[in-house]
C-alpha cells in the first residue's frame, strides 16, 4: 500500500498526481481548493509543492472543465470520509444538480440539510455560482 502524502485527508501521491493531471492543477492552492489536500495541518505543503513541480516540469497543464459529477466524486466525497452519508451524483440540468444521499444507520436527521448546504456551496465555488442541489 502506498504511503499517504496528505494524512489529514488521506491522499497518496499517485491519487494527487492523477487528480492534478485530470484537472490541470498546477499549484498547491488549486489542489487544496479542489480536494482539500494540504488544507488541514499543512505538514504536507512542501511535499505537495514538490509533487506538482515534478509533475508539470516537462508538460503544460491542460485545463478540463469541472463538472458536477467530478466535483462530487473527487472533491466532496473524499472530504466526507466515513461520515454519516454516502453521496452519488444522479444528474444535472444546467444549474440544477441532483444527488442521492444515502444515510448510514447512525446518521443524524439534521445532518442531511447541513450536508446539502455544504455540497451546494462547493458546487457554487467549483461549478457555477447559481448551482442548486436537490437530494433525491
Amino acid at each position: 500500500m502506498e504511503p499517504r502524502l496528505c494524512h489529514c485527508f488521506g491522499f497518496t501521491p499517485a491519487e494527487l498526481q492523477k487528480l492534478a493531471l485530470e484537472r490541470g492543477i498546477a499549484t498547491p492552492a488549486e489542489l487544496t481548493a479542489a480536494v482539500q489536500a494540504g488544507g488541514g495541518c499543512g505538514t504536507c505543503a512542501p511535499d505537495l509543492e514538490r509533487l506538482l513541480e515534478e509533475l508539470w516540469k516537462d508538460r503544460k497543464p491542460v485545463l478540463r472543465p469541472l463538472t458536477p459529477d467530478l466535483i462530487v466524486r473527487d472533491a466532496i466525497r473524499p472530504f466526507l470520509g466515513r461520515g454519516a452519508f454516502e453521496l452519488e451524483f444522479v444528474d444535472v440540468d444546467q444549474a440544477s444538480v441532483r444527488i442521492r444521499a444515502v444515510a448510514r444507520p447512525d446518521a443524524c436527521a439534521e445532518a442531511a440539510e447541513t450536508l446539502r448546504v455544504f455540497v451546494e456551496k462547493r458546487l457554487k465555488e467549483m461549478y457555477r455560482p447559481d448551482a442548486a442541489v436537490t437530494f433525491v
